[in-house]
This record gives C-alpha cells, structure tokens and sequence, in this order.
C-alpha cells in the first residue's frame, strides 16, 4: 500500500497523485536522508540501485550518468534553524558537482558539493 498527498488545484478538482515511495510527512533535514524515499526522480540517466545487490539491507545508492538530473524529495524540513553543513558519501569515475535546491529544478541553491574522481566511496562536508 502506498499512501501520498493530495494537492487540489484552485477550482477544486483534485490534482493527479504520482505514487511515491516517500508516503506522506516530513523529511527532517538534520536527520539521515533515505535515498530510497524520495518523491520524484527527474531527467534520463539518473536511478536508484542497491549499494550490494546481494545484501539489500546495505542500503542504496544514487546514480547520476548525466548531467542535469534530479531526486526530488517533495517536504524537507529544515527547522527554525539555518543548516550549516550537508554530508554527503559519494563516488565518481569522472567526478562532478552534487547541487542541492530548494523548491525545484530551478529554486534557490542551498549546498554545491564539488565530487573528485574516486573510485572508493568518499564521504565529504
């Protein structure tokens, strides 16, 4: 079963509802962010894959194979609060710029985190 939210549009009638595997209620900021929770994703050459496909308690890994892709989460929350830092454990044959936004593809930047070619698994701040 999945469960999402219902947004209306000015006249009323119900917008069409995209299955998400995030459900409703907040995501907190300052608390670990499942990858596998996210809302939406966005563009072509982006997905979702096990860290060990044969231990799928191991957790999940985004991947970006081309530019201008997203994972959207539709509610974060960030408190009162200003966040100061992001973490973020990342690896990259080419290496990139993770960048994180606030309300979508073209909203304010909160955090660019610049990834260097690795083929280990980085953690960075």
């Amino acid at each position: 079963m999945r469960i999402d939210s219902l947004n209306f549009n000015p006249d009323g009638t119900i917008q069409k509802v995209i299955p998400t595997l995030r459900g409703v209620g907040l995501t907190k900021a300052r608390s670990h962010i499942q990858i596998d929770r996210y809302s939406a994703l966005q563009g072509k050459g982006i997905g979702i894959e096990y860290l060990d496909k044969n231990n799928c308690f191991a957790g999940w890994k985004t991947l970006f194979s081309k530019s201008n892709t997203a994972l959207i989460y539709n509610k974060v929350d960030f408190g009162n609060e200003k966040v100061a830092e992001i973490t973020v454990r990342a690896k990259s044959s080419k290496g990139g710029v993770l960048v994180v936004r606030a309300d979508g593809k073209k909203g304010n930047i909160i955090a660019k985190v610049k990834i260097p070619k690795s083929a280990d698994w980085l953690g960075f701040i």
